[in-house]
């Protein structure tokens, strides 16, 4: 999707996610099987949605309406590919952006369809429930602490990428230590990302600009 015509590279991006260390976290942790099926079920969601835009066939779109249900079951934050799928085929794609928007419709009705089903199989967490610590890291946390925490912790897996030690199958309570703004991880991590968020618009400017009109 992203290397079409190198597939030199594709098979070289594909091999250093395969062979990362910071991957081995989810695979080492049973609980996590969500998270790798829901990923797969997203991968296979980009390969036949670019395939129906390559080919024009209906079979390939119900594939990938499927995918997409079924990396919903799997985890929630399939809901990502609600931006993800339009930027990649305005990007990859060569399609337009307003194009990009019409070919993703068919994917609302899925998550129409699942947020449908969530609501009426699964009942609110219980107050009992969120006052568990197993359930709520976060528990013995002021607002600006969990906040805080959040962000640094973000900065944290930017860092894992490059320097991936020391890993642990296990993010519970206490795992992460709770901080706040005082400290400098956290306004580190909001430079970084806010860096990276102005990039993005500067290059997604630049795309719209060297595309055709």
């Amino acid at each position: 999707i992203v290397f079409r015509k190198d597939p030199l590279m594709a098979f070289v991006a594909a091999l250093i996610f395969a062979v990362h260390p910071l991957h081995t976290e989810v695979v080492a942790n049973v609980k996590s099987r969500d998270e790798i099926m829901s990923l797969l079920f997203m991968c296979l969601t980009f390969i036949y949605a670019f395939r129906y835009i390559e080919t024009k066939k209906l079979s390939q779109m119900g594939v990938a309406l499927l995918c997409y249900f079924l990396a919903f079951l799997s985890k929630e934050y399939a809901i990502t590919l609600i931006a993800l799928l339009p930027l990649s085929l305005f990007l990859f794609g060569g399609q337009s952006f307003k194009k990009s928007i019409i070919t993703f419709i068919p994917f609302v009705a899925v998550i129409v369809v699942y947020i449908l089903l969530r609501k009426s199989v699964v009942t609110a967490m219980s107050e009992s429930s969120t006052q568990e610590v197993l359930n709520n890291p976060y528990l013995f946390a002021s607002y600006t602490e969990k906040l805080a925490t959040e962000i640094s912790t973000t900065l944290n897996y930017i860092k894992l990428l490059l320097v991936p030690y020391p890993l642990s199958a296990d993010y519970s309570y206490n795992s992460i230590p709770y901080v706040d703004f005082s400290n400098f991880k956290v306004w580190l991590s909001i430079i970084v990302h806010g860096g990276m968020l102005v990039a993005m618009i500067v290059l997604f400017q630049r795309v719209i600009m060297a595309r055709p009109q």
